[in-house]
């Protein structure tokens, strides 16, 4: 299976905020940039990973921000991809950042696992309205192996949702942080991966910045 996801029109319809949002939503993504403890580094966002999937704390993208950091930001921190796509226009050269419809960078990781970025023009969770595009929307991490999900590993504070694709199927577990582990439900029809296996682990923005907007 393609590791690039069908876009089912989540987050993508944009409008202009009235000043009341607008100013509430700078104050919220503030909160959420700024959340550094005393020695400056940044808390960590995502509490609830489980411990043999515990990448943030080290990750080297860990001080950039879903909804904050942008396209700029992700090629200065861990620069540029080894390979940029637009998705709606998979199998045409990348016509750049700015132009890219459906832009996702992948950085092949040597620790067995892949990392894709989104970004707001083309994401896969929710986000406030009114949002620039270049801004980043999640960490996708997408294990070059297959590996069996024991799901009921994972603590209540997570909720599963099911997913039907084109291609696919699969349930997300959510703890409401911006965590998911999305876990297959059937046999993609490329790969060896089967219903069990780990589809990826997604890093994006909480639900309360959401849900108060």
């Amino acid at each position: 299976m393609s590791d690039y996801r069908y876009d089912w029109g989540q987050g993508n319809n944009m409008r202009r905020p009235g000043i009341f949002l607008c100013t509430l939503l700078l104050v919220l993504l503030s909160t959420f940039a700024g959340n550094v403890g005393q020695s400056g580094e940044p808390k960590n966002r995502y509490p609830n990973e489980l411990s043999e999937y515990r990448f943030y704390e080290t990750a080297p993208w860990r001080s950039l921000t879903p909804l904050v950091s942008t396209m700029k930001d992700i090629r200065q921190i861990l620069g540029d991809p080894q390979e940029a796509k637009d998705v709606s226009a998979y199998l045409k050269p990348y016509p750049g950042d700015v132009k890219a419809l459906e832009p996702v960078f992948t950085y092949k990781l040597s620790s067995g696992w892949t990392l894709l970025v989104y970004f707001t023009k083309y994401c896969f969770h929710e986000f406030p309205k009114g949002l620039r595009g270049d801004r980043l929307c999640s960490f996708d991490l997408v294990p070059k192996k297959r590996i069996s999900f024991d799901t009921s590993r994972l603590p209540d504070t997570f909720h599963k949702n099911h997913i039907q694709a084109a291609d696919a199927a699969w349930d997300e577990y959510s703890d409401g942080t911006g965590l998911r582990y999305e876990v297959y439900t059937t046999h993609p029809p490329y790969g060896s991966e089967k219903p069990g296996d780990l589809f990826r682990i997604s890093y994006g923005p909480p639900i309360a910045v959401v849900e108060n907007n």
